[in-house]
This record gives C-alpha cells, sequence and structure tokens, in this order.
C-alpha cells in the first residue's frame, strides 16, 4: 500500500478532521486519540493488511512510522 493510501485510511478510521498527518505525526499527540481510535486502527490493519494486532502492541507505537513498522515495512511503498 502507498504511505500516502495508508496516511488517508488513517484519517478515515480515525475520524481525523485535519488530513495533515505525516508518518512522523505522534499518535498520541492528536486530539482525536483515544480508545475509539485504538479500536478503529486494529480494525484498518486486519482488514486492509490481514494482520492481528493488539491495544497492547499499540501501546508501544509513538508515531505514524512506528505503527507501519509493527504492520511490517514490506506492505508499504513510497
Amino acid at each position: 500500500m502507498e504511505t500516502s493510501k495508508f496516511l488517508s485510511l488513517l484519517t478515515e478510521y480515525m475520524e481525523i478532521e485535519s488530513s495533515n498527518l505525516t508518518v512522523d505525526t505522534e499518535l498520541k499527540s492528536l486530539p482525536e486519540f483515544g480508545s475509539l481510535s485504538i479500536m478503529s486502527i486494529i480494525a484498518l490493519v486486519d482488514e486492509h493488511f490481514d494482520k492481528t494486532i493488539s491495544a497492547k502492541d499499540l501501546g508501544n507505537v509513538v508515531t505514524i512510522n512506528d505503527l507501519m513498522s509493527l504492520i511490517g515495512r514490506e506492505n508499504f511503498s513510497a
């Protein structure tokens, strides 16, 4: 998946009004980030990458770049 498509999906799934996400964006700095966002990210990863991650896995994620590493770099292209 292209990185820009992934950022767009994150914006959609997390219901973020601003679409100024970058791979360096810290998830916890987003006003929309909370327990519902965590569930949305888990659903996004399951649906689009056929991979199961847990809320505990996301506890170690700081930036979107970290999330992409958790999912697997091989799943992304520029």
